[in-house]
C-alpha cells in the first residue's frame, strides 16, 4: 500500500507560511548577535557573513575534477557502451539469423546528427551567400566584393 501523502488532495496540504518562516530566521539571528557582546564586532559580523552567504561566496571547483567529469567520464562511458551495445546484439534472432553488425548502427547513431548538423549549416551559408547582398542593398555579389571587383550602379 502506498505512503497516505501520495493520497492527499490539494485541500489537504498545509499552506507554508513563509513570511512567518523568514520572520523567524530573523529573529533567531538578532537573538544570537545580542547574545554576543557588543564589544566583539568581529563575531556579530561572523554571524551575519554566515547567514548572508551568497553563491559568489562558493569556492571554484578544481580545473582536475571539470576535466575528468566533462572530458574523462563521457569517454568512459562511451567505451563501456561500445563494448556492452555489440555483446548483447551479437545474439542471432530466434529464426537463427544473425542480426546485422551493431557497429553501423552505432556509427548512424553517432555521426548522423553530424552530418544533417553540417548539411543544414551548408544550406544557411548559401541562402546567406546569395540572399545576403540582396536584403542589404547591394547589387553586386559577395565574392565580387570578396575579390576586389567593385561594381557601381549609376
Amino acid at each position: 500500500m502506498p505512503p497516505t501523502y501520495f493520497l492527499t488532495t490539494p485541500k489537504q496540504i498545509p499552506e507554508v507560511d513563509v513570511m512567518g518562516q523568514l520572520s523567524f530566521t530573523q529573529q533567531l539571528v538578532d537573538q544570537i548577535l545580542s547574545t554576543v557582546k557588543n564589544d566583539d564586532h568581529r563575531l556579530q559580523e561572523e554571524v551575519r557573513a554566515s547567514v548572508e552567504k551568497l553563491s559568489s561566496n562558493v569556492p571554484r571547483t578544481n580545473w582536475r575534477v571539470v576535466s575528468f567529469l566533462e572530458i574523462v567520464w563521457p569517454i568512459i562511458m562511451t567505451m563501456i557502451f561500445t563494448i556492452t551495445y555489440p555483446f548483447v546484439k551479437s545474439f542471432p534472432d530466434c529464426n537463427g539469423n544473425q542480426p546485422p553488425s551493431p557497429l553501423i548502427h552505432i556509427a548512424v547513431i553517432s555521426i548522423g546528427p553530424i552530418v544533417w548538423n553540417a548539411g543544414i549549416l551548408v544550406a544557411q551559408f548559401l541562402v546567406s551567400l546569395f540572399l545576403g547582398p540582396t536584403v542589404a542593398g547591394h547589387d553586386g555579389g559577395v565574392l565580387q566584393d570578396m575579390m576586389g571587383e567593385k561594381t557601381k550602379v549609376h
